[in-house]
């Protein structure tokens, strides 16, 4: 699927029947093909899956035209850019199946600053390249995590989106993330990952006791 130049309005429906169309045709590239901003009003649309325990799902690419990239923490130079609007908890894409989830050359970022992480998975396997992250400040923390490997509880292979990690194989590398608390928040069984060549500015980080990547593999406690 192609999309061409924004215009203005959200693209909630658009992204929504592309995904679902490839739960028929096994997998889906979304290419964004300019330097604009492609709003979603709500969170990015659930991927199909088999409905098994752990679910699997196809996999998905989105593509972007280039990403906001900027030594000095200026505001952006063209870059493709997904807005996603919507609140959730966990994050404003959600991972829960197994699978591949892929993104290359896009900022991602939400300018409500709703709630949730950018991207949060359980079970999918994240390949992230090439990718700006940008979040929110309130004072001079920031106060939104760029992506969270894993939920809190110590279970493997669920279907549950508070479940342990299981995206095993997980690349993020060569990313750059402005105004963001953590760049990668890794719980339960949060392994197998390769975190390499990102810029974390000087504009992430809070007040709280965080670090710009923070393994933490028994939140809520557990043997592991």
């Amino acid at each position: 699927e192609e999309f061409g130049a924004s215009v203005g309005g959200y693209w909630d429906s658009a992204f929504a029947a592309a995904v679902a169309h490839a739960g028929t045709v096994g997998g889906l590239t979304i290419k964004l093909q300019s330097q604009e901003i492609y709003k979603l009003y709500g969170t990015f649309p659930t991927i199909p899956n088999d409905g098994g325990t752990a679910p699997q799902a196809v996999p998905i690419s989105i593509i972007g035209a280039g990403s906001y990239w900027s030594g000095r923490g200026r505001p952006r130079v063209g870059s493709t850019v997904l807005d996603i609007n919507g609140s959730s908890e966990y994050g404003k894409i959600t991972l829960t199946s197994l699978g591949l989830f892929s993104l290359r050359d896009l900022s991602l970022t939400d300018s409500t600053a709703s709630g949730g992480a950018l991207i949060y998975t359980t079970n999918a396997t994240l390949d992230i390249q090439g990718c700006a992250f940008l979040g929110v400040t309130a004072g001079t923390s920031a106060i939104q995590d760029a992506i969270t490997l894993g939920g809190p509880n110590q279970i493997e292979a669920g279907s549950g989106v508070a479940d342990g990690f299981q995206g095993y194989g997980t690349v993020i590398q060569r990313n750059y993330f402005h105004r963001i608390r953590r760049a990668v928040y890794g719980r339960a069984f949060c392994n197998a990952v390769s975190i390499k060549d990102n810029t974390i500015w000087s504009t992430c980080g809070a007040a709280d006791d965080t670090a710009c990547i923070e393994i933490n593999g028994a939140p809520n406690g557990g043997v592991q």
